[in-house]
């Protein structure tokens, strides 16, 4: 039927807002504060008269009622100031100013008149009100839930839904949806055969069960959480995150609660007896960029870094523009400066830390490393009964050896290195390095002491958990090697000479060994020369090809180390009696790393300690520091690790345990090498203090700020500690939040219909645009919240109604009226995000590899495109061969953030940069390049074409199967036809192969790509 619009409303149309919000009654009812009247106000009076009380106009507040009040007139929209204002023709006096270039429609202005002379009723926004569960309308044949509000809703337009889909259709449609993934011929066999009446609701709970469901949804979530394998900005330098790819497939595939899965992401490492997969979930917080160039200063960086974890929160979880309040109170939503500061205090107090992450398999091998280690140890001690009176007296001993160790004076260095890393002290004495990591380094450090002579130095490598497994050194897997430590010394600064030093002797020493050059390579692959790393001795020899290396057993590499070392002579300080220092300089060298820093190959100190002794230190090597550590603990009161570690240690430095030692030795060698994945760690030392930043800049910090949240959403959860992360993310998903439920919903509406309720995803505040169907977004909140937060349960709601089932044609009667499908009078239909794109290439060739989770691959790219000038650096692209890896699925390509891939970034896939919740779904002609010409496209028509081949007996069955692959359907005569006059123009003209011509067609089809 035809229908009118009257005059205000069609304004409203063209002044952008989508009709399909603004029912044609809307003038025949009351008008709705919220819905009408807020909007309006929003959009055209809160910059100058909104929250923000410093850009806040005339004093004059309209985002609140009592704000407000001063400028209406209850019942007479003549008398209202605020109708004056609007209204006025003296462009001095008409709000808004004409300098802001937003005036007010004739419509809007209808709306405000309205409403004041209908009393100027006042109520919240309504994101920011609690949903509570609409009654359902009472529509005749609408059994499902959403089909009663979605038909209700064409009611008032007068509009009717669309026929169901075929069962084709909407198996593609519910496969793509589910899993990402096209359906096999298998299943469409399978489910058009099944006539029954749970057909659709079997096949429902099938997909659901389906492990590709963890990994269509976890990519889903991987635009929220910024994901990417590189560190960003100019170095991007490789980082190993997949670990919490896979933590997501597994979160999805095993319907962990959705508050669960929240609170994990921002505080697992905080949970009680936190697991491993718990800390890897806050790789969620980790994911921020990471600007490793020379001349940054970390600490600027580390709070952008939270910056930007506070707008993924913001967008993936609240729904909320929370970075609007970084640099001033928010101009539209009730967030003010102080609570923006608030909510980042509670992600202020956190290491940026890297642990180790086994797989299921590489923690079957460690148990087992572990159980043939003890089984070793009881064996020792089964023949050896006087055990442990004999492990007592070594630690007596090896304690009496630390009688004779001189007393350390820690020398706190004034100039901090000037080979382009960042050092910091620490409270210890120690300095840490930070930022930029060169691949080989010489730094320089300038001190003094007061001693009056100086007979020993000793440099201890500590632990510190901004180092990858905690350090001691800097490598992507927390190793170092020191290629020489020199030291200068004279009575002025000016004129320093060479001290000469005996070889050094460290707590581990390793043997000589050639350099591992596939990690630490030479550049164009020059062959190593005399580069060698081992013991100790190569730190002082003098020789920069030889090098002192951290690294031991994986078990046992990543623990503090100490390399002391005397010198020849005695270094006498000629004014020590006067009480003039002794300028010192040590020089620390780093030559054995690769060539290439944006590709991990430094092996620099990480956190290290400078000390100087009057004596000589003896003859002895230095103990392990863990294991001094243990010896220092009183025998009855050792853990039964500090027991095992002793033992260990006893065992190793006993001769007559030689051949056990080497068993035991053997044995560790079997350690697996971890991954490692970026973690947040609480910080046990001092709470870091939080200052509020004068419009954001963080060279103007200001009053103290404590951690707290928005008093406009909902209080903490009682009982809770205040200042816990833990706390926070708890509140996050608490009962109570207006925004976290609708925002989930809406979210997945939008991936599901390609919009959501609220088409902006990422903001319901007051800048948000109209729901379409708002109380279906509160009935479906209510009713995931009351599930339990059961994520399967609110897809299968969806995916089970008949609105979703509809066709998804074309209808003449929504091209004007509902052109984007917003009242969902027929089903979805667009182009899928890129990774589908990709997927359905794939799986239609036959060529996609199904194994789900593990590390990231290497399809073909280009390779100029990892080199200068595209690239910033040379970054190493290995490209895979191997079937297994090269047809993986697209979310477990390898991404770096500056050089994304190709194929990804035409179809609109974000970077990775910011965390997105709303792609764009653009159309180029770059997408049909890409699509007929990228390698894998043409691989995949090869192999399809391959496949048309092996069945040319049949040449039409073998199209009409290739046909069914690609859409999903079976083709017409008339599309059948086609394929065959196609191949037989393409075998006349011979310069193409035929059956791959005819596979490419089926393969770029837009039905073969649409959902």
């Amino acid at each position: 039927m035809t229908h009118r619009f009257n005059g205000p409303l069609i304004g409203i149309v063209l002044t952008g807002l989508a009709f399909a919000v603004w029912p044609s009654s809307l003038w025949a009812q009351k008008i709705d504060f919220s819905r009408d009247v807020q909007p309006i106000l929003s959009d055209k009076c809160f910059a100058c008269h909104g929250p923000d009380e410093q850009e806040r106009a005339a004093d004059l507040r309209l985002d609140t009622q009592q704000g407000a009040s001063a400028v209406l007139s209850a019942g007479g929209s003549e008398e209202s100031e605020l109708l004056r204002r609007i209204t006025a023709e003296d462009e001095s006096s008409i709000m808004p100013p004409p300098e802001h270039k937003k005036p007010l429609t004739t419509a809007e202005i209808a709306v405000l008149r309205q409403w004041i002379q209908q009393g100027a009723s006042w109520s919240r926004h309504w994101a920011f009100e609690a949903p509570l569960r609409p009654a359902l309308p009472q529509i005749k044949d609408a059994e499902h839930p959403i089909d009663a509000f979605v038909c209700a809703r064409l009611r008032q337009e007068n509009l009717s839904g669309s026929p169901a889909a075929s069962k084709a259709k909407w198996l593609r449609r519910l496969c793509l949806d589910l899993t990402g993934l096209p359906p096999t011929l298998d299943q469409l066999d399978q489910f058009l055969g099944d006539d029954s009446p749970e057909a659709r609701k079997t096949m429902v709970q099938q997909l659901l069960a389906s492990d590709h469901f963890g990994e269509r949804w976890a990519r889903w979530w991987m635009d929220a959480a910024r994901y990417a394998d590189s560190n960003g900005y100019e170095k991007d330098s490789v980082r190993y995150v997949w670990p919490y790819r896979d933590w997501l497939i597994d979160a999805f595939n095993d319907n962990l609660p959705y508050d669960q899965f929240v609170i994990k992401q921002i505080a697992g490492d905080l949970l009680p007896e936190a697991t491993v997969a718990d800390r890897v979930a806050t790789g969620f917080l980790r994911n921020s960029m990471v600007n490793e160039e020379g001349a940054i200063k970390y600490e600027q960086f580390r709070v952008e870094g939270i910056f930007d974890r506070i707008d993924a929160i913001g967008k993936s979880v609240l729904g909320l523009t929370m970075q609007c309040a970084q640099c001033h109170t928010h101009k539209y939503d009730p967030i003010t400066h102080d609570e923006y500061y608030g909510m980042f205090a509670y992600l202020n107090n956190m290491h940026e830390a890297t642990v180790a992450y086994y797989t299921a398999e590489q923690r079957d091998q460690i148990a087992q490393i572990t159980e043939d280690l003890q089984r070793t140890r009881e064996r020792i001690q089964s023949a050896n009964p006087q055990w442990r009176e004999d492990l007592e007296r070594w630690i007596a001993e090896r304690k009496g050896d630390f009688e004779s160790e001189p007393s350390w004076t820690v020398v706190t260095p004034e100039l901090l290195g000037d080979g382009g890393q960042k050092f910091y002290p620490q409270p210890d004495g120690s300095l840490i390095a930070k930022g930029f990591s060169p691949a080989k380094s010489t730094e320089r450090f300038a001190g003094q002491t007061t001693l009056p002579v100086i007979n020993s130095i000793r440099l201890e490598l500590l632990m510190d958990p901004y180092l990858t497994y905690g350090g001691p050194g800097r490598s992507i897997e927390g190793t170092a090697a020191l290629s020489e430590l020199k030291l200068f010394a004279g009575e002025s600064p000016d004129s320093l000479s060479p001290v000469a030093l005996t070889l050094a002797k460290a707590d581990l020493d390793p043997p000589k060994r050639p350099i591992d050059s596939a990690k630490y390579p030479l550049k164009n692959g020059t062959p190593e020369s005399d580069r060698v790393e081992g013991p100790a001795s190569f730190a002082t020899d003098g020789d920069m090809q030889t090098a002192w290396a951290t690294e031991t057993d994986i078990a046992n590499t990543n623990q503090p180390r100490v390399l002391v070392v005397n010198l020849k002579q005695p270094l006498q300080n000629p004014g020590a009696a006067a009480g003039r220092p002794l300028h010192l300089r040590f020089e620390i060298a780093c030559q054995h790393g690769g060539w290439n820093s944006n590709d991990n190959h430094h092996r620099n100190l990480g956190r290290f300690r400078l000390s100087l002794a009057s004596q000589r230190f003896p003859e002895h090597r230095p103990e392990t520091p863990r294991v001094r550590e243990a010896m220092d603990v009183e025998r009855a009161h050792r853990s039964p690790a500090e027991t095992k570690r002793l033992f260990d240690a006893w065992i190793s430095a006993s001769e007559r345990f030689a051949d056990e030692a080497a068993e035991m030795a053997e044995i560790r060698s079997r350690h697996p090498r971890p991954t490692p994945q970026l973690v947040a760690q609480e910080r046990e030392s001092q709470r870091r203090v939080t200052r509020l930043f004068h419009r954001g800049e963080q060279h103007q910090p200001r009053h103290e700020v404590q951690p707290h949240v928005p008093a406009s959403l909902h209080p903490l959860p009682h009982g809770q500690d205040p200042q816990s992360r833990l706390t926070f993310a708890r509140w996050l998903v608490d009962r109570r939040s207006p925004t976290t439920a609708r925002t989930l919903v809406n979210r997945v509406w939008q991936a599901v219909f390609g919009t959501g309720l609220v088409e902006s995803v990422e903001d319901l505040g007051h800048q948000a645009t109209r729901a379409s169907h708002p109380q279906l977004l509160d009935w479906l909140a209510v009713e995931f919240m009351e599930s339990g937060w059961d994520f399967k349960h609110l897809v299968s709601l969806i995916v089970t109604s008949e609105t979703y089932a509809q066709r998804a044609h074309h209808r003449p009667d929504l091209a004007e009226r509902d052109p984007r499908n917003r009242l969902l009078a027929r089903g979805p239909r667009f182009r899928p995000e890129a990774e589908m794109v990709r997927d359905i290439q794939l799986a239609a060739s036959g060529l996609l590899d199904r194994d789900v989770g593990g590390q990231s691959v290497f399809p073909p790219i280009p390779q100029f495109l990892f080199n200068p000038p595209v690239s910033f650096g040379y970054k190493v692209w290995r490209e895979d061969t191997a079937p297994q890896k090269r047809y993986r699925r697209a979310l477990y390509t390898f991404r770096f953030r500056t050089v994304p891939p190709p194929f990804m970034a035409a179809f609109d896939a974000p970077t990775g940069e910011v965390s997105c919740v709303r792609r764009p779904r653009s159309t180029t002609p770059l997408q049909a390049l890409a699509m007929l010409n990228e390698p894998l496209s043409i691989e995949a028509a090869e192999a399809l074409g391959g496949e048309i081949k092996r069945q040319d007996e049949d040449l039409r069955g073998a199209l009409s199967a290739a046909f069914r692959c690609c859409t999903s359907r079976t083709p017409s005569d008339g599309e059948l036809n086609y394929l065959l006059r196609l191949f037989e123009q393409e075998s006349t003209a011979g310069d193409v192969d035929p059956y791959v011509a005819v596979a490419r067609v089926l393969l770029n089809l837009d039905e073969t790509i649409t959902k």
